[in-house]
């Protein structure tokens, strides 16, 4: 077994709340992680702690089939889940400080990776994919070209198409 952490901040102008609630519908995550493919909400509790979710993600070209399930939700300041697969553990947190008109994001994971052999390696290029993700957070965020920003999924709270 081997766990590693990886934490990356980065500084987004929208106001805490927008970003929040972008970040807190999980369903947005194929807007700016080039590694999730597919995600959807299988729970029927709306949003917020204990909200479920079934993804399909590639991390390094390798797919998997996961579940996330959302353990915090502290709108706009903490949104915690944990990923669950074939192969890992993830323990992720979004933290979100407003900082003179503008968000700090601030992500936390560790990853358990079990019984793989080039875990040190993947834990390299785990840290570097999430300073990717971020750029692709930050782009369109800022250039408003993103879609739904709601946590909610049956809302209708929508930016740019």
């Amino acid at each position: 077994m081997f766990t590693f952490t990886v934490q990356e901040s980065v500084t987004i102008d929208r106001p805490i709340e927008e970003l929040f609630d972008f970040l807190a519908n999980c369903e947005n995550d194929v807007q700016w992680c080039p590694s999730v493919k597919e995600i959807r909400q299988i729970s029927e509790n709306g949003s917020g702690k204990g909200t479920r979710y079934q993804m399909h993600h590639a991390p390094g070209g390798m797919p998997f089939n996961a579940t996330v399930e959302v353990v915090a939700y502290e709108r706009p300041h903490l949104f915690q889940w944990v990923m669950t697969d074939s192969g890992h553990t993830l323990h992720g947190a979004y933290e979100l400080e407003q900082v003179n008109g503008r968000t700090r994001l601030t992500q936390i994971s560790q990853v358990t990776l079990e019984g793989w052999l080039l875990a040190p390696i993947i834990g390299l290029a785990g840290r570097r994919a999430a300073k990717e993700e971020f750029q692709n957070l930050k782009r369109p965020l800022e250039s408003q070209q993103v879609k739904n920003i709601s946590p909610d999924r049956h809302a209708s709270r929508i930016l740019l198409l």
